[in-house]
């Protein structure tokens, strides 16, 4: 015989109920059914060490700084209008608006601008670049669950698929090449790139 499994409070109430149902009158409600089994108290204590785990784990998620997060701090302790950003670094609203909110890759970003950006705004480059890397990996992480969420679709681009297979022209589409900025090689020698320049310019 199989030794029987820890059951959790709730369950011993429910296990409880189920076994003594055989004897209360069969015209009881559902309703009746539901306020006994959910109105039992269940009082549970997260062991302390576990409880410390997750506090350190939480705070070490809350102290990790994106890109975005540095450069809008920053401006808002300068007070720098989005335009004099524009104006000193030559980034383009549209491309100033995705660093601010993380919406970009870091390292198709032009160099010289984003040295330019934090030279302006004063930001230190080792800071920069642990902010660089936040980015880096929240993006890729958001970019993955996108790709899991797709797996029906098939790029037109994959070796052995025929635009009949579609039935409709696929020569307007593009490829994505925003691959060119998602691995680790690329994003090295781009911050090999920036420190080069942020020690020169």
């Amino acid at each position: 015989m199989k030794k029987q499994r820890n059951l959790l409070p709730f369950e011993h109430v429910l296990q409880a109920y189920v076994t003594a149902r055989g004897e209360i009158a069969a015209g009881i409600s559902d309703e009746l059914e539901a306020s006994f089994v959910f109105g039992q108290p269940v009082t549970t204590e997260l062991p302390a060490n576990k409880a410390n785990k997750l506090l350190q784990a939480l705070t070490l998620e809350l102290s990790k700084a994106s890109l975005g997060i540095i450069v809008q701090q920053a401006a808002a302790v300068k007070q720098l209008s989005d335009e004099m950003l524009q104006e000193k670094t030559g980034l383009t609203p549209s491309l100033l608006s995705a660093i601010r909110t993380d919406m970009v890759f870091t390292n198709s970003i032009p160099v010289k601008s984003l040295v330019k950006l934090l030279k302006l705004l004063d930001l230190g480059i080792d800071n920069t670049m642990t902010a660089i890397k936040v980015t880096f990996d929240k993006l890729q992480a958001e970019n993955s669950t996108m790709s899991l969420g797709n797996l029906n679709f098939q790029p037109a681009f994959r070796k052995g698929v025929i635009r009949g297979d579609f039935g409709k022209d696929l020569s307007g589409i593009k490829s994505d090449e925003s691959f060119l900025y998602q691995n680790e090689e690329a994003l090295t020698n781009y911050t090999n790139r920036l420190t080069e320049l942020y020690t020169t310019l």
